[in-house]
């Protein structure tokens, strides 16, 4: 009942950090766009000031929209986090251990009982070898 809350308020900041999200980026972009020489330069008055602003706003035009990718980066990480702790919080860890050793022992019964199966040659190896060394020893004594 404690994540309810926890997500409606998260779901709550997630579309008011996206919107000014998207204001940053449109903002860094006009400034960018304006401040570069491009068709939006014309529309604008600043006169002299040109040769300070011009740099200037570029500098903080780059930085905005580079902040707002470290802050998608960012966000990212803390959905993975909170998806990460919710499946965390699922996962039922009573008895973990015992049912890994049951489930490596079955695993390794297996495993025996495939080689024997799946590989015949070992016993049939044996069997002849015991054959080969009875016969051997048979002439042996016949001679």
């Amino acid at each position: 009942m404690d994540a309810e809350p926890a997500i409606t308020a998260a779901a709550a900041t997630a579309t008011m950090d996206f919107k000014l999200l998207a204001l940053a980026v449109f903002t860094g972009a006009l400034m960018v766009a304006i401040f570069s020489g491009g068709p939006l330069r014309k529309m604008t008055v600043y006169g002299i000031m040109h040769s300070i602003l011009k740099p200037l706003c570029l500098l903080v035009g780059v930085l905005y929209i580079a902040w707002t990718l470290l802050y998608l980066v960012a966000w990212c990480f803390r959905l993975l986090f909170l998806l990460a702790r919710i499946v965390w919080r699922n996962v039922p860890r009573e008895g973990l251990a015992d049912r890994l050793d049951t489930w490596l022992e079955e695993f390794e019964a297996k495993l025996d009982n495939g080689n024997d199966s799946s590989n015949p040659t070992t016993e049939t190896e044996a069997a002849s070898q015991s054959k080969l060394n009875e016969s051997i020893s048979g002439h042996e004594h016949s001679t």
